[in-house]
């Protein structure tokens, strides 16, 4: 890939919806960490998040929606029953490219269903070590 731009948090504050960074927020709060904090890394064309192996969660937070657009680290038939699941809940979600989807979560959304949330949280992290 190209080189990747840092930043910091003050650059995304400044240029998105603070409905879209809080949706950020909520992500890392939720997300497991058997193996160690997360560190969060803020690029100037997105904001990623991992724990101790590779990335997992790449954010895309907008500039004028209170959403945010992701994409999570998952594959084979773990990311196909995911996608189902988030479908029944009626969030937006598609795969992405061969090892991931692409998610658009509301900080409503991410209420009403944590736990799913946190689930695809989880299994995303752990491919990330895998």
């Amino acid at each position: 890939g190209g080189v990747v731009e840092k930043t910091d948090r003050a650059y995304w504050d400044k240029r998105s919806n603070p409905g879209s960074m809080k949706v950020v927020d909520r992500m890392v709060k939720l997300t497991p960490t058997p193996v160690g904090p997360t560190h969060t890394a803020y690029n100037k064309s997105h904001i990623a998040l991992g724990t101790t192996g590779i990335n997992f969660v790449w954010f895309y937070p907008r500039k004028v929606m209170s959403h945010c657009q992701m994409e999570l680290l998952l594959y084979g038939k773990e990311r196909s029953d995911f996608l189902q699941k988030l479908a029944n809940a009626s969030i937006y979600s598609a795969p992405s490219g061969e090892y991931a989807i692409r998610l658009r979560l509301s900080e409503k959304e991410i209420a009403d269903h944590e736990q799913l949330v946190k689930e695809v949280l989880t299994a995303s992290e752990k491919w990330s070590r895998d």
